[in-house]
């Protein structure tokens, strides 16, 4: 190619067609351009499709990530905490006497269920990992806000709610239970006498299910906002990839 526009460039000059050759060269001038500024596009496009192959990776860890907490600890922690709350009411209606609970084999797992709390475990590696290479990788900056809005609030809010709801665990009620029940043997009636009758007992108890049913109000006022961030993330790395792949 190069060595045909030569040829028309000496043709030109030894025909002496000067005006024929000046626009010839212009017109070569604007191919030059044209032919970098397609390379130019095309370089600007392959960086454009190397970085959004970036974003889709860090946009679907956080999205499995999300998913994972929802299906793994938001969900099983609402569960627990919305059972040990009816479980709790349960025995304290249902057993007017120590010698009663005695004789129901299945008081034991009832107070473990009550009493054993949620140790909410929440994965926030994908987000971690963005954070660390740079937020700006999110193109949406809408959804920018949302993930950095979520994770930088909402899993925060979530995490003390949780510290202190375990912390009241291990100060106020693991000690007394430790010194007063053995809870890997079946129940004595002493033993639920103790749950049952013992003043501290019984007003730290209440405390306690009524923290861990604030807590898992706190879980349900989370968890849509959740599915409503994984939906749009989804979303996102739907249109990054017909649009780009």
């Amino acid at each position: 190619m190069i060595r045909f526009f030569r040829k028309v460039r000496l043709y030109l000059l030894s025909e002496n067609r000067s005006s024929t050759y000046l626009l010839y060269a212009f017109g070569e001038i604007v191919l030059v351009v044209i032919g970098i500024l397609i390379a130019v596009q095309i370089n600007n496009w392959n960086e454009k499709r190397i970085s959004v192959q970036k974003e889709i990776v860090y946009l679907e860890e956080i999205h499995d990530d999300l998913i994972g907490d929802l299906e793994n600890q938001i969900d099983p922690c609402i569960a627990r905490y919305t059972n040990a709350a009816e479980l709790f009411d349960s025995i304290q209606s249902d057993y007017s006497d120590s010698s009663e609970a005695a004789s129901d084999s299945s008081v034991r797992g009832k107070y473990f269920r009550v009493i054993l709390p949620w140790y909410l475990t929440l994965n926030t590696a994908g987000f971690d990992s963005l954070i660390s290479n740079g937020s700006d990788l999110i193109s949406n900056d809408s959804l920018r806000r949302d993930i950095a809005s979520f994770y930088g609030y909402e899993y925060k809010v979530l995490d003390k709610y949780h510290t202190y709801t375990e912390q009241w665990f291990r100060t106020d009620i693991l000690p007394l239970l430790s010194d007063n029940v053995n809870m890997f043997e079946p129940l004595s009636e002493s033993d639920l006498r103790f749950l049952r009758d013992d003043v501290r007992m019984t007003t730290r108890l209440v405390s306690y299910v009524t923290r861990n049913s604030q807590f898992r109000d706190r879980l349900l006022v989370i968890k849509p906002k959740l599915e409503q961030l994984a939906s749009d993330i989804e979303n996102e790395i739907r249109r990054l990839k017909e649009e780009y792949q």
